[in-house]
């Protein structure tokens, strides 16, 4: 692998030997296998994924804007040349403004992309899942499936904008390297990679 070729403890490598853990300990049910099957099969071949995360984070600090989220997925785009981009969200509003701007609906000057969602039942609470669940406003196994497919089908995509103070980010990220064996091209909104 060429990450470890470097050696030592470098970023790179700790990030393989997280990569590499996170993809042998995530073994999906049959169940989980089938819904991913399903979804992906909705797919292009090739695609980027955007996880715009705004239900728990709002909890935590302001959102970015989406706007941020669309220029770094422009961006990747241009260098990859993929326009198809896997948007990962709890937020129906999200979802809405971006399905507005699909092709062609693009704005004059930008790189046509191209917004595919999951489909789910999720009801876009501003409060955190754990809360949600607490409350009954959520279903636990309703929630874990939803984060669960869309993880698995993160670990498939050519790149990925997203925000690493998100667990969710990083573990997309970390089966990213694991499945490509290298460095995706990727955008974090607010830091860098670490465990």
């Amino acid at each position: 692998n060429d990450m470890m070729r470097a050696g030592g403890a470098s970023e790179e490598s700790l990030l393989w030997w997280f990569s590499v853990v996170m993809s042998h300990v995530l073994r999906p049910s049959p169940s989980l296998s089938e819904a991913v099957r399903h979804h992906r099969a909705m797919l292009p071949e090739k695609y980027l994924v955007m996880h715009v995360r705004r239900g728990h984070k709002w909890v935590e600090t302001p959102p970015h804007p989406l706007s941020a989220y669309i220029k770094a997925a422009s961006n990747i785009s241009a260098s990859t040349g993929v326009r198809d981009v896997l948007v990962v969200t709890e937020d129906p509003q999200v979802e809405a403004r971006l399905t507005a701007l699909n092709p062609p609906n693009t704005p004059p000057g930008d790189i046509p992309l191209t917004f595919r969602f999951t489909s789910h039942k999720r009801r876009g609470y501003r409060i955190s899942i754990p809360q949600g669940i607490k409350l009954g406003l959520l279903s636990a196994s309703e929630e874990n499936q939803v984060s669960l497919v869309n993880l698995l089908l993160a670990a498939e995509g050519e790149g990925l904008v997203g925000a690493f103070s998100s667990g969710w980010s990083k573990r997309a990220f970390e089966l990213m390297v694991a499945r490509q064996n290298r460095i995706p091209l990727h955008v974090s909104l607010d830091g860098v990679w670490g465990p």
